[in-house]
Order: C-alpha cells, then sequence, then structure tokens
C-alpha cells in the first residue's frame, strides 16, 4: 500500500483494499456450492469445548465493547455487572472500541454534521471518551477493582485533559458527591486502565509522565483512510521522543500485559 500511495496517490493506495476484498467476495460466491465435508461434533460436544476454560479467556481476550450501547445504558451502569463480573473472573479485558453510530449520534449540531472530514474524524473518538466516563459515574472501578478496561483507537493525547478535568470536578467540587468515588479518577487509570495511541501523536511522552508510562501501547488503523501508510516512519519518531526504559512497554510490552499474552 505504501509503494502504491508514493507513485499513485491515495485515492490510488486506498481503494486498492477495497478492490481486493470485491474479488475474495466473487471468488467466495463462485465456489459457494462447492463444499468440504466436516463430520458433525453435535451441540453438547461444541458447547463444552467453548466452555472449556482456555477457550473462554481466549475467547474473552476478543471481547470489545461499542460505544453505542442499544438499550442507551451507560457502559458503567450497574446493568452490565454481569460482563465485568464475568471478565473479572476470567481475567480478560474489557476493550471499547469505536463502531459506526447513528448518524443522529454523530455531529448533530450541524446540519449534515457526520459529512464534515475533518470534523468526523476529530471527534470518531467522543463515543469512546463517553463511555470510558460513565464508569467514574456509576463508580464501576470501586464495584470491580481487578477489572481491566482498555481504550482503543480513539488517540491517547485526549487523556490528560480528560482525567484533569474529572479530577477536578470530583474532587473539588459539589458535582463530585454525585458520583462518589473512593479514589481521584487518574488513579483509577493508573490502576486498571490501558489505552491505545496513534504513531503520529506528539503528546504521549508528556502523558506516560503523568498517569502511567505503562497504561500507553501504539496502535495503527492503517489502510483506513484517517491514517497514512507511513506510521512505522512516525512510530519510529514518536518513541525516540519517550525515556529509553519506557520503549520496549509502549512498544509491545503494555499491550500484552493488558490483554494477557
Amino acid at each position: 500500500m505504501t509503494f502504491l500511495e508514493k507513485i499513485h496517490g491515495p485515492e490510488i493506495a486506498f481503494g486498492t483494499p477495497g478492490i481486493l476484498m470485491l474479488i475474495a467476495t466473487i471468488i467466495f460466491w463462485l465456489g459457494r456450492k462447492k463444499f468440504v465435508h466436516l463430520p458433525p461434533v453435535g451441540l453438547k460436544n461444541y458447547v463444552n469445548e467453548i466452555c472449556q476454560p482456555e477457550n473462554l479467556k481466549a475467547i474473552g481476550n476478543l471481547l470489545i465493547l461499542v460505544p453505542f450501547a442499544s438499550t442507551h445504558k451507560a457502559h458503567g451502569d450497574p446493568a452490565h455487572d454481569a460482563i465485568y463480573a464475568k471478565a473479572v473472573e476470567l481475567d480478560v479485558p474489557i476493550a471499547i472500541h469505536p463502531a459506526f453510530e447513528p448518524f443522529e449520534l454523530r455531529s448533530p449540531r450541524f446540519e449534515n454534521g457526520h459529512r464534515l472530514s475533518l470534523l468526523a474524524a476529530a471527534t470518531a473518538g467522543d463515543g469512546v471518551r463517553q463511555a470510558f466516563t460513565t464508569f467514574f459515574d456509576f463508580a464501576t472501578f470501586d464495584r470491580f477493582p481487578t477489572l481491566k478496561l482498555v481504550l482503543l483507537e480513539s488517540g491517547a493525547g485526549w487523556i490528560g485533559y480528560w482525567l484533569d478535568r474529572l479530577d477536578g470536578v470530583a474532587t473539588a467540587t459539589f458535582l463530585g458527591g454525585r458520583a462518589p468515588l473512593k479514589m481521584k479518577p487518574s488513579d483509577y487509570f493508573r490502576r486498571q486502565v490501558w489505552i491505545s495511541g496513534d504513531p503520529d501523536e506528539r503528546t504521549l511522552p508528556a502523558m506516560m509522565k503523568n498517569y502511567g508510562a505503562d497504561r500507553f501501547f501504539w496502535a495503527s488503523d492503517y489502510p483506513h483512510p484517517d491514517h497514512t501508510g507511513d506510521y512505522l516512519q512516525a512510530l519510529e519518531e514518536m518513541v525516540d521522543a519517550v525515556p529509553a526504559p519506557a520503549r520496549a512497554g509502549i512498544l509491545d510490552g503494555n499491550v500484552r500485559q493488558a490483554f494477557g499474552f
């Protein structure tokens, strides 16, 4: 993709994956009447295999929540406690990832706000940020002090302002009394939350210093159109700005810790 982008530009580079997926779809469709026979194992055996502890943990490691809840129940609401209890029991994280949400929830202030490309790109992670915040409104981390929460594909530079704001409101205003917490929100973050940052972010070293170098790891959404193919070069520049002792963690150690790899 990087090769195509350099020669033909982003239109060809980012259009190529779509063409390849179309070709794959046609191939699968042509072979729709050709099947490989697999002997049935029976529903009981299938369920038994799925319920094996090691298989449940593997499935749990892939458990990702989207910011939009069709029930309109906040993610931190006790209505979801059964899910969090099972995640703690299996020692697997809960990850929150952006999704295609209903248009009325995306840039609703402006007519056709979802079509304003820069606004849409900058606010794509708002759902994740709001879902994350409800874990404090409902004191979810106090109910589940060993729950592991991972914030994905929403950037990481915002977390500094977010935690400063939450700390200030929760500890120094009457609004904090409505969400009684045993600790400051930033302390919960340092204890049981991880967040992925994009390679082109420049504030990560400061965020890591303030909120824990072991809480951050890198991720790229390439070849999606809002991420370019030079992310490895950007990653090298970002890591160079991180203190040497923390570099191994942001490259792979912290994500291994978060997901139990």
